[in-house]
């Protein structure tokens, strides 16, 4: 894919996110308008459930181990994120494991 092409599909979300909203509940804030934004919102939106664990395990071999910090298990319409991260993190991981579909 193209920076082009990533940039349409994220409009195309953008614009189902916000036409899921009624409009009387449409949010007026800045703050209201960045919640929208969150990743978990889409998620939802495109019929992923994502679990939100204490860990999702660690991986690595000769004596390097990496904590994994989110899956993406596409025939389970499922994304698990580990909340072992900072919730900046975890927002973005989130949001990669979308991108992978």
């Amino acid at each position: 894919m193209n920076k082009t092409t990533i940039e349409n599909k994220v409009h195309e979300l953008h614009c189902q996110i916000w036409a899921s909203v009624p409009e009387n509940e449409r949010p007026e804030s800045v703050e209201g308008l960045i919640d929208l934004l969150n990743p978990e919102y889409a998620a939802n939106l495109l019929g992923i459930e994502v679990w939100r664990m204490d860990t999702l395990g660690s991986f690595g071999n000769r004596g390097d181990k990496f904590e994994v910090a989110g899956v993406l298990e596409r025939n389970r319409n499922l994304i698990a994120v580990s909340e072992k991260f900072p919730s900046r993190t975890v927002r973005f991981t989130l949001a990669h494991e979308l991108g992978n579909l």
